[in-house]
């Protein structure tokens, strides 16, 4: 029997976030939150599943932190709010080098 398969393609995900941290913020706190976010999709992101904009929170949501905005879209420097439409063989992904942070306070 034969048996085929495709890779997905990889989407990349740009994400930008404004946060002011709170008395409790982490030393490393920045690069906490992005990998955090990476871990997270690494682990929950299906192929061909749409990336849902507001799950991002969630990891980002480290103790110590209050965040103000955050945009995502597939490209540097991201302004969407919106989620992001996969294909059934496209997959969102996530890198630390991607993920920008911004002390708003």
């Amino acid at each position: 029997h034969s048996i085929n398969f495709d890779r997905p393609d990889d989407v990349d995900i740009y994400v930008a976030i404004d946060y002011v941290p709170l008395s409790n913020f982490p030393v490393g706190g920045e690069d906490e939150i992005k990998q955090a976010i990476v871990d997270y999709f690494d682990t929950n992101q299906e192929i061909g599943e749409d990336l849902i904009h507001s799950t991002i929170y969630c990891p980002a949501n480290i103790d110590g932190v209050s965040i103000r905005a955050l945009t995502s879209g597939t490209t540097a420097s991201p302004t969407g709010t919106s989620d992001i439409a996969m294909s059934y063989n496209q997959i969102a992904t996530f890198d630390v080098s991607r993920i920008t942070t911004t002390d708003v306070s």
